[in-house]
């Protein structure tokens, strides 16, 4: 019998033992829980920054404002998601995401919309980006080095900041813009959609080259990039009329009489 009461008693201290490890490890939780929120809460983590990263065309301080986020307001306390979304609606903006820096940064990096081309439209130029989205509207042309898209006259509703210009025309010249390379964007200095099955553009010389419709650019350009190379090197260059790479298997040149 005396075995037996030693066995149960052991067991008891050992249940009795691990019931009070059981409730230092929860009030240990506890502690770190009230300890952590306090901290956070402290003057700490108040924001006392905002960078941006990215923008070239956007100012930092709007691309700051635009977020929503206050300084001087714990950092928990802002809603980055919500900030995203804010930023987002500026036209000039493509992507963006906003993440905290503790303790006390916030940071805002974006992407831009890039114009691709300008339009020659109605007497002003549109900078329009790679889905045809309105960029920027001007009454006078600057040196981007950007492509001129002239021939435009069939743009339908609205033009506002951020949303695509409805034209079949623009369109026509999206698809060329869509396979151009360093190459070709340093010789095309216009391209002329007035018929879109008859595109013709025009090299830093002036050169005129046709191109048919607008399928199959890369080919045709490298045919005809051939042609203007040799022409170049030999100094005849101003002696063609037009080149002509619609059908980029028989190139034609016209020179002058």
């Amino acid at each position: 019998m005396g075995e037996v009461t030693q066995i149960s008693s052991y067991k008891r201290k050992r249940r009795r033992a691990g019931n009070i490890r059981w409730v230092m490890c929860l009030l240990l939780l506890l502690l770190c829980l009230m300890a952590g929120y306090y901290f956070s809460q402290s003057s700490v983590f108040l924001v006392q920054e905002i960078t941006v990263a990215g923008n070239h065309l956007v100012d930092s301080a709007r691309i700051a404002d635009l977020t929503g986020i206050e300084k001087g307001v714990n950092t928990f306390k802002q809603n980055m998601r919500l900030a995203e979304q804010k930023v987002a609606l500026e036209p000039l903006i493509e992507t963006v995401s906003v993440k905290r820096r503790l303790p006390g940064k916030v940071m805002v990096e974006v992407t831009e919309r890039e114009a691709v081309m300008i339009v020659s439209w109605n007497g002003s130029f549109l900078h329009l980006d790679g889905k045809g989205a309105l960029l920027k509207q001007v009454r006078y042309l600057e040196g981007t080095g950007l492509p001129i898209i002239s021939g435009v006259d069939d743009i339908e509703g609205d033009l506002l900041l951020g949303r695509l210009v409805t034209s079949e025309k623009i369109n026509g010249a999206l698809a060329i813009m869509a396979e151009m390379n360093d190459r070709s964007r340093s010789v095309v200095r216009e391209v002329q959609v007035a018929n879109l099955q008859k595109v013709k553009f025009f090299t830093p010389e002036g050169l005129e080259v046709r191109i048919g419709d607008s399928k199959d650019f890369a080919a045709k350009f490298s045919v005809f990039d051939y042609i203007y190379q040799d022409q170049l090197d030999h100094k005849k260059i101003d002696g063609i009329q037009y080149v002509d790479v619609s059908l980029k298997e028989k190139p034609v040149i016209y020179y002058y009489n």
